[in-house]
């Protein structure tokens, strides 16, 4: 649900990513964390698409991977119960989804003998790729835009954003909380 917030804010990403950014410094730390977002959705994807096309995990630890599993998971909830910012959320769950990609790959293709496909990327999945990527900037703008619109207009429609900042008394350490 899209929030507002108090003072001057910039409604976009308000409005997309209940996030209140209102200076230069808040919406360069907003725009960096989303291009680390862009990177680390692609970062396992080379492995991903790799055991795919040869139909063959040869060479993964699964002992690793079910780690990465449940700590990616575990750090996922803790920080959606902490309030975090939705960044961090995503970035979380990117990893998390990925995690279990691997381990699904893990499991159904344990002992299959690796084919001898071509890895080089065809025209056509370059343009699903580029497709794809359109249809969600696409439907983020879109939402965005006319979101923003109304809450520039009629913010007495929505609710304040909740405080995402953390307290000095708490210290978050891979993604669980301590309290002194």
């Amino acid at each position: 649900m899209p929030c507002k917030c108090p003072g001057d804010y910039n409604y976009f990403v308000a409005s997309v990513f209940e996030q209140c950014v209102s200076s230069p410094l808040s919406m360069s730390a907003f725009v960096l964390g989303w291009i680390s977002i862009g990177f680390n959705c692609f970062a396992q994807f080379p492995q991903i698409r790799l055991h795919f096309i040869r139909q063959t995990t040869q060479g993964m630890p699964s002992l690793a991977i079910i780690l990465y599993v449940i700590v990616d998971i575990s750090i996922f909830i803790s920080l959606y119960f902490m309030l975090a910012m939705t960044t961090q959320i995503i970035m979380q769950a990117v990893f998390a989804v990925q995690d279990i990609t691997l381990l699904v790959q893990l499991i159904v293709y344990r002992n299959k003998i690796p084919n001898k496909k071509s890895l080089s990327y065809s025209a056509n999945e370059i343009f699903n790729y580029i497709f794809v990527l359109f249809l969600i900037l696409e439907g983020i703008l879109i939402f965005g835009l006319q979101e923003s619109k109304l809450m520039a207009f009629q913010p007495q429609v929505y609710q304040f954003c909740e405080t995402r900042i953390q307290t000095d008394l708490t210290k978050k350490v891979v993604g669980w909380v301590f309290t002194s």
